[in-house]
């Protein structure tokens, strides 16, 4: 398979989000992979199932100017500024749902271990330093193409990363932590001979060009730059899309399943579903649409969910949430 590696110097979270997606279509229809590295200007980025409103404290990202945008893949909210490094994998494969999300983080790894840091893969998508997250990691599928990026705080303010976000205390006593401040670190006062974060930038650029022998190395084509200006323009710098309708509903649950937690929102009239919608920071190669489609309409409480949501759409809409568990949620 051939990589192309290609050179993106824009700090604007919505052409960065946008050049990101329009290289995973280039890839559906070309079958090539691509390799990105890129920075943002101080930006919360909302995970593809999340409720905007719930995630992001609205006052300091207004009043600091931070930009608020939603991505394509799953997981939860994160902050980003200058001092968080951003890397994209994209490649066309067969099968991406039995890709092991923890084996994109080799290269970060490898090259952290080459500058004499000793990092660990821990969770469903966390990469950490004496328990500290530095990094995590999102994913992303369709047209025999998978998409995967992660982040890596290497001189962030920590500070802003905890401002920034409305997190579930649910998340810290699950994990016996208190706040986002004492569950992350940044990467560079770790290092035992600290760079600045152009040179760590430059030595993970050339570490995932030589793992994944990248053969070209380029700018954005003409097609593949134009796509993302038109998905920075209709979608990525919409309000519809970054923080969309939060309709009213009737009734909510929610609960913390090891891949993530999973919110339920529906509205009932005459004892029949009118509308339904599913939150999270859970990753899924299916999307919930076609769940939450078949579940519009049914008498509620619900009843034989067995037969109206089988096992293998629930396994790729909700990663790492088990059909029988997410059915009895469903059902209480």
């Amino acid at each position: 398979m051939n990589f192309t590696y290609i050179l993106n110097d824009n700090h604007d979270p919505r052409y960065n989000l946008a050049l990101e997606e329009s290289l995973f279509l280039k890839a559906q229809s070309d079958k090539e992979g691509f390799l990105m590295l890129w920075s943002n200007d101080p930006t919360v980025v909302v995970g593809r199932f999340q409720n905007t409103a719930e995630e992001v404290n609205r006052k300091f990202t207004q009043e600091r100017n931070v930009f608020v945008v939603r991505r394509i893949t799953g997981g939860g909210a994160v902050y980003h500024d200058r001092g968080n490094l951003n890397y994209t994998v994209i490649l066309p494969t067969e099968d991406a749902a039995i890709l092991d999300v923890h084996s994109f983080s080799i290269p970060l790894l490898d090259y952290l271990a080459s500058l004499g840091v000793r990092a660990e893969r821990t969770g469903r998508n966390d990469v950490t330093l004496e328990g500290r997250k530095f990094s995590g990691v999102a994913q992303h599928s369709g047209g025999g193409v998978m998409l995967h990026h992660g982040t890596i705080l290497f001189d962030s303010r920590l500070e802003d990363v905890a401002d920034s976000l409305r997190v579930d205390p649910e998340k810290f006593r699950s994990k016996g932590l208190k706040s986002v401040r004492s569950r992350v670190t940044n990467l560079l006062p770790c290092l035992k001979n600290p760079v600045a974060m152009e040179e760590f930038q430059s030595g993970f650029a050339d570490e995932l060009i030589s793992f994944y022998r990248a053969e070209t190395v380029r700018t954005p084509s003409n097609d593949e730059a134009e796509k993302a200006e038109e998905l920075f323009a209709q979608k990525y710098s919409r309000w519809d899309w970054n923080w969309g309708a939060s309709p009213e509903f009737d009734f909510m649950d929610k609960r913390r399943f090891p891949g993530g937690t999973v919110q339920f929102c529906l509205s009932v009239m005459d004892g029949v579903v009118e509308n339904c919608r599913f939150y999270g920071d859970f990753f899924s190669y299916l999307g919930t649409e076609k769940i939450e489609l078949l579940l519009r309409g049914r008498p509620y409480p619900f009843e034989g969910l067995e037969k109206i949501l089988p096992d293998e759409l629930l396994k790729g809409s909700f990663i790492g949430v088990a059909p029988s568990q997410l059915r009895a949620f469903l059902s209480e």
